[in-house]
C-alpha cells in the first residue's frame, strides 16, 4: 500500500518510512495481535480459558514469542506496543 501511494520503487525499502511514521510492518502487527491476545487469556476470569491458556503456554511457541519480542505475559498493552515499536526500530 505505502509503495503504490507514495510511488516507491519494488528495490526500495519502506521498512524506514513505516518506521518514520510510527506505524508498524506487518509481522510485528501480527506479533502484537497475538500478545494482547494471550494477555487477554491471561487475565481472563473464566476458569475454563485460564486452563486452556496455562496448557497453551507450556508450548515453546509461546515462550519463542515472548523471548522474541523481550516481554511477559505481565506487561500492559501499551507496554506490549512499546516493547514491539522497540524491537522493530532495532531490525531496521
Amino acid at each position: 500500500m505505502y509503495r503504490r501511494i507514495f510511488r516507491f520503487y519494488k528495490c526500495e525499502s519502506v521498512k524506514t518510512f513505516i518506521c518514520g511514521l510510527g506505524r508498524l510492518e506487518f509481522k510485528h502487527i501480527y506479533a502484537l495481535a497475538r500478545l494482547k491476545f494471550l494477555k487477554s487469556l491471561f487475565s481472563t476470569d473464566d476458569s475454563v480459558l485460564l486452563c486452556i491458556f496455562k496448557v497453551y503456554a507450556l508450548q515453546s511457541e509461546v515462550h519463542t514469542l515472548y523471548h522474541e519480542y523481550a516481554v511477559n505475559q505481565f506487561y500492559s498493552y501499551s507496554q506490549l506496543r512499546v516493547a514491539m515499536h522497540e524491537h522493530f526500530v532495532s531490525c531496521l
